[in-house]
């Protein structure tokens, strides 16, 4: 007689095939990492010798340019520089609303690195105010380019989006870059805890995020600090069971599935990998 899988088996299923998707992913990105020796011959400069506080830096895709968050003038405003000339431009001078969110990434450049684009929160002080804006890096006005959203991430060729707004769980979407119209709900945290950072695979099959929650016991075992976090990975749409089992192959694992009878000890039957 076939078996019926329980809800609560079910959802330990779905969680213990997430968790071998992120370490199959992980992986594969480490190997790559590896033979591309991306950082061997990097060379760390000084980006700015500003007094005060500079922090929430980003670079344009093209490596042309820099952004990041300094009091320079005082307040905290977003400045821009062209790598390697020494002149910096306060992109965001005498604008209302707060820029400093240390919980979210809140600097960044579009694709083309036409814009730099900065979280905002409205005099308001809700999470209703939040939004991101874009200022052309050569100059012009800032402008509102994500209307309700707290953080974002292009996939790697530009075409698609995922971002999270300030709702409760930080509901994560995946949509089309051009159009807003088709937004798609691909997670949200439980009550109380945070999903955040969200950042697209090199092969844009996955999207990393950090979830947490101050007061949860397991997260990170190895930390003593009071606010935990812990990686996660959502499996988008066309990553099949037997792609997972190639992708496993193909990284030298053996792969072996066996069926057997649940023990009669157990109420419920179990997907297990070792």
């Amino acid at each position: 007689m076939p078996r019926v899988w329980s809800s609560r088996g079910v959802l330990w299923a779905w969680a213990l095939f997430a968790v071998v998707v992120g370490v199959v992913g992980w992986q594969t990105w480490q190997r790559q990492s590896e033979r591309d020796g991306t950082l061997a011959d990097a060379s760390v400069i000084a980006l700015t010798n500003f007094g005060g506080v500079s922090q929430a830096a980003a670079v344009s895709r093209d490596g042309r340019y820099a952004a990041f968050l300094s009091d320079r003038d005082g307040r905290m405003d977003l400045w821009v520089t062209q790598i390697g000339t020494g002149v910096f431009y306060n992109r965001t001078r005498d604008a209302a609303g707060e820029l400093v969110k240390p919980a979210v990434r809140t600097v960044g450049f579009t694709p083309d690195g036409a814009n730099v684009t900065f979280w905002v929160r409205g005099p308001g002080g809700t999470g209703e105010d939040i939004g991101i804006w874009a200022a052309p890096v050569l100059g012009g006005q800032p402008r509102l380019y994500l209307e309700g959203v707290a953080e974002y991430d292009f996939s790697r060729d530009g075409r698609q989006l995922v971002y999270h707004t300030p709702g409760p769980g930080d509901p994560t979407f995946v949509r089309d870059a051009l159009d807003p119209s088709h937004a798609r709900l691909v997670f949200s945290a439980p009550s109380k805890r945070h999903s955040r950072f969200s950042t697209w695979s090199p092969d844009q099959v996955f999207i990393y995020f950090v979830q947490g929650q101050a007061t949860t016991p397991w997260w990170n075992r190895r930390s003593s600090s009071s606010s935990r976090s812990a990686a996660f990975v959502v499996l988008l749409a066309g990553f099949s069971l037997d792609r997972l089992v190639r992708f496993l192959v193909l990284l030298g694992n053996d792969v072996q599935i066996v069926v057997k009878a649940r023990p009669r000890s157990r109420r419920h039957a179990r997907l297990m990998v070792a």
